[in-house]
């Protein structure tokens, strides 16, 4: 079963699968995978068998299952619930303050640090990127201070989205912890209300959460995320505002593979989304989603 920068295989004989890293990709892949099975035990992770020295690990196979948005509503919704509260214990466990101004500093480096070392990303497309970066930036000093405001930053899944968790009618798993590593709190719950790695009308959902009122399990659970101020007007907008720069950090991390020729799918699609967000934050337009 092919990943995007793993490959699994399956012995169903003896219940493991051995995951493969692809060639051309980081171990730190792998590295970060094999971490977390092992600081955060408490982790509905499934657990490691063996770990190899070429880049391979195995761990027990889930026989079967079905992740949240193929289940119906209520059901699905119930299951996003559960998982957000396993999510919330790695955060407590891992929470810690940085100022503001040095955690900006430091998505803002890592990204341009990663423009530089992509080579099939076009010069034009770099350009647009670094852009958004000092736009957002500029937006970001706007409505904070950068040297006595604070974040709360925590170790996140990276990609807490419902097509990586998995219900095998007993236990909710939580898959592919590849992208796991420490951004603010609430990158996660942003990823999964959002879905921002499917960025058709990307631009409407962002604009619709920043402005309006969330309903439902969506409401729920983001009133709920530990050390998230969301009644917080000025601290919502703080913390959704660094998240694109968190997701440009993401996809541009998609892209650091020496044996690619073109750059991933999704980057376009974002960037184009972005820059319509950009637009409505700095000339006051809110976006209503039909």
């Amino acid at each position: 079963i092919g990943g995007n920068n793993k490959i699994r295989v399956i012995d169903s004989t003896c219940n493991t699968v051995f995951v493969i890293l692809k060639k051309g990709f980081d171990k730190k892949y792998l590295e970060r995978e094999i971490r977390i099975r092992q600081e955060y035990a408490n982790l509905p992770v499934p657990p490691i068998k063996q770990t190899g020295k070429t880049g391979w690990y195995s761990e027990r196979m889930i026989c079967s299952g079905c992740s949240p948005d193929r289940m119906n509503r209520d059901s699905g919704d119930q299951i996003l619930i559960e998982t957000s509260r396993k999510i919330h214990q790695l955060l407590i466990a891992t929470a810690q303050e940085e100022k503001l101004g040095l955690y900006i500093n430091k998505m803002v480096a890592s990204i341009k640090d990663k423009l530089k070392k992509i080579a099939q990303i076009s010069d034009d497309q770099k350009r647009n990127i670094l852009q958004a970066t000092e736009t957002l930036v500029m937006v970001l000093e706007k409505n904070a201070d950068f040297e006595t405001d604070k974040i709360c930053t925590a170790i996140t899944h990276g990609d807490f989205q419902a097509s990586n968790i998995l219900y095998d009618g007993e236990k909710a798993w939580i898959l592919d912890w590849e992208f796991s590593r420490r951004r603010q709190v609430g990158n996660d719950i942003f990823v999964l209300i959002l879905m921002p790695r499917n960025p058709k009308r990307f631009e409407c959902r962002f604009l619709n959460l920043l402005y309006n009122e969330p309903e439902g399990t969506n409401k729920q659970m983001l009133t709920c995320w530990p050390f998230l101020d969301w009644k917080d007007h000025d601290a919502r907008k703080i913390s959704l505002i660094l998240f694109l720069l968190e997701e440009t950090d993401f996809l541009l991390e998609e892209n650091e593979n020496l044996f690619f020729h073109g750059e991933t799918l999704g980057l376009s699609p974002f960037m184009s989304e972005l820059q319509q967000i950009i637009q409505n934050l700095t000339e006051g337009y809110t976006c209503k989603q039909n």
